[in-house]
C-alpha cells in the first residue's frame, strides 16, 4: 500500500492534493451509517479552461488503484439524514484501460445496484454490467458491449425477460449511467471542452428512464445537458482538493440545474455531487484512498 499523502502531493497536477487538514479528516472520517451533518460549500473560484480528459499516462507513475466511499445526504423537512451509501474502486491498468466497480445502496427507495465498467483512457465507457435489486427482490442484469456504430446488449430483467440486442447508432457512446452517483459523473467524459458553454451531450445513453433506476437494466438514450462552471477549492469529509465543476440541465433552457457534479481534474473520477428540487440530497466523499 502506498502512503496517500505521498501519492496526493505526488498527484497535485490532477488535483489531487488534499490539505493536511483534509487528509486528518479522511482517516477519522465515521464509517457509514453512522455519521450525519452535511459538507461544509467550498468557495467558489473564477472558471478556468479545463484540460482534454487525461490518459492514464498522466495519472501519477505508481498510481494504481483508488478507492472511494461516498454517503447520501438528503434534507425533507427541515431533518438531514443518511438515506443510501456508494463503495466505488478504479483500477488503473497497463493498457490504458480502467476498471470501474460499485456497490451502490438506496434505502429510500429500497435499491441495490452493482455495476463494473471497462473505461478507455478518456474515461467513455468500452462495456458495462449491471445488476439490479429493488425492494429486496432481484430486478434483472445486463451486459453491454459499447463499440464503433453499434452497442451490443444481453439483457435479463422482470418485465421483458431475456433480450439479445444490438442497436445501432450514429455517434459512438461517450457516456453510460446505470445510476450509482459515481456513473453520474461519467457525463463529463461526453463535455467537449471549446465548444458552447452548455451542450445537449451526444452519445449519452442510461441503463433506465426511472429517475432512480428502479427498472431495467436496458440500453435508453438520455436527453441530457451540460456546462462546465469552472475549476474550484472542493471541501469534502476526505479533505480539500482541485476540482472540476459541471451543472447538469434537462433542457436547452432550463433555468436551473438539476444536479452539480464535481470530479478529479481532466477525468470522470467521483469527488461530488449535488441534486436539487424533489432530490435533495448531497453525495459527500466521505473517505478517498490511493495505492
Amino acid at each position: 500500500m502506498i502512503d496517500r499523502r505521498s501519492v496526493l502531493r505526488g498527484a497535485s497536477g490532477l488535483g489531487l492534493a488534499a490539505s493536511a487538514r483534509g487528509a486528518t479528516a479522511a482517516q477519522a472520517a465515521p464509517q457509514s451509517g453512522a455519521a450525519q451533518g452535511t459538507t461544509t460549500p467550498a468557495p467558489t473560484l473564477a472558471p478556468t479552461p479545463a484540460p482534454p480528459p487525461a490518459g492514464r499516462a498522466a495519472l501519477p507513475a505508481r498510481l494504481r488503484r483508488v478507492d472511494l466511499r461516498i454517503r447520501f445526504m438528503t434534507t425533507r423537512d427541515g431533518r438531514t439524514f443518511e438515506r443510501g451509501r456508494e463503495t466505488v474502486s478504479y483500477d488503473f491498468h497497463e493498457d490504458g484501460l480502467i476498471a470501474y466497480h460499485v456497490s451502490s445502496h438506496s434505502d429510500d427507495p429500497r435499491i441495490a445496484r452493482d455495476a463494473l465498467y471497462t473505461l478507455g483512457p478518456d474515461w467513455r465507457p468500452r462495456e458495462a454490467f449491471v445488476r439490479l435489486q429493488v425492494d429486496g427482490r432481484y430486478e434483472g442484469s445486463g451486459w453491454f458491449r459499447f463499440e464503433p456504430g453499434q452497442v451490443g446488449s444481453e439483457t435479463f430483467n422482470a418485465v421483458q425477460g431475456r433480450r439479445s440486442n444490438v442497436t445501432r447508432i450514429d455517434t459512438p457512446v461517450r457516456a453510460f449511467v446505470a445510476h450509482p452517483v459515481s456513473t453520474d459523473v461519467m457525463l463529463a467524459a461526453a463535455y467537449e471542452h471549446g465548444g458552447p458553454k452548455r451542450q445537449r451531450l451526444p452519445g449519452s445513453y442510461t441503463s433506465s428512464s426511472d429517475p432512480y433506476g428502479r427498472v431495467g437494466p436496458t440500453l435508453k438514450a438520455s436527453a441530457t445537458w451540460l456546462e462546465y462552471a469552472g475549476r474550484e477549492a472542493l471541501s469534502t469529509p476526505a479533505g480539500t482538493m482541485e476540482a472540476d465543476r459541471y451543472e447538469l440541465f434537462t433542457g436547452a433552457d432550463a433555468q436551473a440545474p438539476l444536479e452539480s457534479l464535481w470530479t478529479l481534474p481532466g477525468t470522470s473520477l467521483f469527488l461530488r455531487a449535488q441534486a436539487r428540487g424533489i432530490y435533495s440530497t448531497v453525495y459527500e466523499l466521505v473517505e478517498f484512498r490511493a495505492a
